[in-house]
This record gives structure tokens, sequence and C-alpha cells, in this order.
């Protein structure tokens, strides 16, 4: 009857509109038939069940390369399993081999879920080595849908992703949507990873149910984030240059041969740095090392919605990884860790081992420039000192020597005293927000501000940083590491940069008694 069918088509293809089905009989009273007819042209053909065809193509990334096979289940019933695959990094399934197709009936597509386990056969045990899950309500009828799903293992890491084919002419979409963005993937990826890892294996039916991959992120955070969030900003550390050998004085380089002195530096390269990076109450670390540098080392930090009154300080510190080797001051090769040796030793590595890493240097900046975009382009590269505190032993003990000495001939200028530092090396980091966002206006410096006397002036604005950050690399290097904070929350952020810039290097070479070659400045309108 014109009932039935007209049920079955909302069911397949249009579910949300199954309880209007009376409510169109009614108002086509009469002309059931011509309702059936312009369905049927606007969905698809009505069909019971169609044959759905199930290709297995290959893996890409598999590590470890173990040899696998693979199990396929349609709603929880076993339909295929793979040939054995030998071990390898990528694997590709011969089609010639029956065993890796199968042609299965589909009843309902719109609810239907295929799952593919990635297994090892080893001493006449099964044992999976990953799985992930498929929906197939965006395939397309009739068209060779192929879909390469991440697979994850019990870490949360991704070792490999799995390509497969699917075929069937009862699938509910009727043409292509736009390929999918791995920008957004990888946003979704991050996202779970840090809230729910254990549904990483059904990242693909999330993304489905979300609607479309440019909603997929914000509306998965809304329902997985423990409080809400703002926006959601990466930290992306591109390289990172640490000097734990000063150079400019040639005390700690003494005894030191210029074979020995390139043989540590070479070591050095190799070494592990633990990135931490934090904000209005949000904190994020990774390790970084020259093989993971670039895209592999992102942090990931989620505003909250509660921080719109806080002061957006980007902080980045570098702690020397646990376990990594590293040059000491004196120029010697050190290990956080060792084997063998006395008891007294082992044990006071053992301590060691206990105590926190030491931090290296850090760098504060601030988050509202960097993602303002007439300040900076979107992702871009910025390169800034790293600053610190740290002193050893010898230095330590002069400065609570001139503490001492201080607190007993107390002077004006003690109260200005300033512990010492020095620049550590340099970091170069990027900011970005995840496909398809955009920053909160608070988030976010007022243009309306910045240009309230004078159109702004990229090029003069880091004129002035990069000569301040020169003077003060020289003479004052405490200074640089809230440069970038204190320049654009207070010069640039307050429109008073046309003036105040230069007004701070001059006050900047007065107070040092700097008297430095005459520079080229930038030539400003001031009429305005």
């Amino acid at each position: 009857s014109s009932r039935l069918q007209l049920q079955r088509l909302l069911y397949h293809y249009a579910p949300q509109k199954l309880h209007r089905v009376e409510p169109l009989l009614l108002d086509h009273a009469g002309r059931e038939g011509r309702l059936v007819r312009s369905l049927l042209e606007k969905y698809g053909p009505d069909v019971y069940s169609s044959p759905m065809e199930i290709r297995l193509i290959g893996i890409r990334h598999l590590t470890p390369a173990n040899s696998c096979y693979v199990k396929v289940y349609l709603n929880g019933e076993p339909v295929l399993r793979s040939s054995q695959q030998s071990g390898s990094a990528n694997i590709a399934f011969s089609p010639s081999d029956v065993k890796n197709a199968a042609v299965v009936m589909l009843d309902d597509p719109h609810h239907a879920r295929v799952r593919f386990k990635v297994a090892q056969q080893r001493y006449l045990q099964s044992t999976t080595i990953s799985f992930a899950e498929l929906r197939l309500g965006k395939m397309v009828a009739g068209s060779l849908n192929e879909c390469w799903i991440p697979l994850f293992d019990s870490h949360s890491g991704e070792i490999g992703r799995l390509g497969v084919t699917l075929r069937c002419n009862g699938f509910i979409c009727r043409k292509k949507e736009p390929a999918k963005c791995e920008e957004a993937e990888r946003d979704v990826v991050s996202l779970l990873r840090k809230y729910k890892p254990e549904a990483l294996p059904f990242l693909q039916p999330l993304i489905t149910e979300a609607g479309s991959a440019a909603k997929a992120h914000a509306e998965i955070r809304r329902r997985v984030a423990k409080r809400p969030v703002a926006a959601t900003v990466y930290v992306c550390v591109e390289s990172l240059s640490i000097m734990e050998l000063d150079f400019s004085h040639p005390s700690q380089l003494h005894g030191i041969s210029p074979t020995r002195l390139a043989l540590l530096q070479q070591e050095n390269e190799g070494m592990e740095y633990a990135v931490t990076a934090s904000c209005d109450h949000e904190e994020g670390s990774v390790i970084w090392s020259e093989q993971v540098k670039g895209s592999g080392a992102v942090i990931r930090l989620d505003i909250p919605e509660f921080s719109r009154c806080e002061d957006h300080r980007l902080t980045i510190a570098v702690r020397q990884a646990q376990g990594a080797c590293f040059l000491s001051r004196s120029g010697s090769r050190q290990r956080s860790s060792s084997r063998g040796g006395r008891s007294s030793f082992s044990q006071r590595k053992a301590s060691q081992q206990l105590l926190p890493p030491t931090e290296l240097g850090r760098v504060v900046v601030s988050l509202r420039g960097l993602l303002t975009g007439s300040l900076y382009d979107a992702a871009e590269r910025v390169t800034l000192p790293l600053v610190s505190f740290t002193q050893g032993p010898a230095a330590r003990r002069k400065l609570q020597q001139e503490r001492i000495q201080q607190r007993r001939q107390p002077s004006s200028s003690s109260s200005a005293f300033l512990p010492p530092c020095n620049v550590v090396g340099n970091i170069t980091f990027s900011v970005r927000l995840p496909a398809f966002e955009r920053a909160p206006s608070w988030l976010q410096l007022n243009l309306f501000e910045i240009e309230k006397h004078l159109a702004i002036d990229r090029a003069c604005i880091r004129y002035y940083e990069e000569r301040i950050r020169d003077i003060l690399a020289k003479h004052e290097p405490q200074g640089l590491l809230d440069l970038h904070y204190t320049l654009y929350e207070c010069d640039v952020a307050h429109g008073t940069w046309s003036l105040s810039l230069c007004d701070r290097v001059r006050a900047l070479l007065q107070r040092l008694g700097v008297v430095e070659e005459a520079a080229t400045t930038v030539p400003i309108d001031r009429s305005m």
C-alpha cells in the first residue's frame, strides 16, 4: 500500500520525518501515488534490502609491522575474515583473493554498524591489535565509497589506517558530499585523546552524527568536555634551540678539545625536552625532539568560558625530559639514570629521578596579540628567546652572599634587586585554531582601540619590538621574559604604540646608559 511504501522511503532516506507519515497522507488524499512517485524521484528507489559489497584494500603505516588479519562484523555478526597478511608497514590485500571481499545483504543502511578488527594469530590464540567502527549514513548509493579508517592502540596512539571500499544501491545518499577535511578529523582526534580516549575507535560514527566535518569538533567538544570551553588553541612547537654551554665565556670551554666539543654539540641535538604551555587555568605539555618537531609537537589548550576576565598570558616553559642526556655547565656529559656503580651513587641517582625536571627557560607572550589577524597571520611562526633564572651552585652561593650583604648594609638599590638570569636559547612556535573555528572577540585585541590614533602598522611595531629585544638581550636579559606580553597588552592594545614604542626605546637607552649608533627608524605619520 501507499502507506507502507511511504514508511519505507522515509525510514531509509529521511527517518527524522517518520512522524509525518499520517499528515502527508491526509494532505495528499486521493493523490498518494503521486506523492510516492515524487519521493522516489527525490530520494531514490524503494528497496527492502540490497546487496552490499565489502572489499579490503590495505593497511598503511602499520606500527609495529606484525603479520595480521582483518575481521569484519555487520551489526555484530561476522561477515568477512581476510587471509593472513605478512608483517609489513604497508599491507595490500590482493583483489584476486576471495577472502578479502564479501557480499552481504543490507536491510537498514541508516542504522547499520560495520566494525573492523585487526588481529594477529600467535600461539593458537587471536590477539586484537586494534578495531574501528564505521557508519553507513553518509555513503553514496551506486558509487564506490573508499574509506581509510584510522586505527588506534590502547595508549590512544595512531598505529595505521585501514582502507576499505563499500558499494551498495541501498545507501541513503544520492550525491557525493565534499571531501572530508583532514584537519577537522585531526581536531576531533586530539579532542577525544584528551577527554575520552576510549571513543577513538568510534571516530567516524561521531563525525557522521555531528552532521558535517565543519561542525564536528565544536559539537563533540560540547558533549565530552568536562567544562564549557570558549575556544581551543593549539601551540605548535616548530623548533627549539637550547645552548647548554655558554660560548661567550671561554672559562666554561677550558679543557675541552674542539673534536670533543663538536661531539658534545652533536649529542646535545638528540636531546628531548618537555615543553609546557599554560594560559587561563589550562595547561598542556609535549615532549619535543628533532625527530618530532613541527606537526608532531602540538599542545592543545581549551580556554574555559569563565576566563573572559583573565589576562590571557600564554607562558611557554621548557624543561629537560626525564632520562635524557644533557650537557652540564662544565661541559661534561651526564645522564639522569645509569646502571651499576656503588650503592651510594645509585641512591643518589634514584633520588635525583624523584625530583621534578629542572626548568631550562621560559617566555611569556600575549595570546590575544597572536590571535589578532591585523597583527599576526594565521599560524604564523614566532621566534622568541628563552630566559632562565636557574643558576649553578657557584652562582647560587654568590647570590646568597650578596643577599646577606644587602641585609647587613641596606641600600636604596636593594629593594630593586633582581636575580641574575640569562638567555639559554630560542623557541620557534605558532598558535592556531581548529579548522572552521574563530577566536571569540574577547580573545583578540580590540582593533578599534589599536587604531584609535593611527592605522595599524605591523612592520613598525615589529621593528621596535626587535630593537627593544636586542637592547635587553645585551644589557638586561630579565626584561625579555615578558617583553612580548607587555608590549602588545600595554602599548599596542591601548593604541599608543605610535608614540610609546619610540619613547620606550629612548627611556631604555637612557636608563641603561647605552650609547647606540643612529638606527634607521620607520617613518610614522603622526598627524592623525
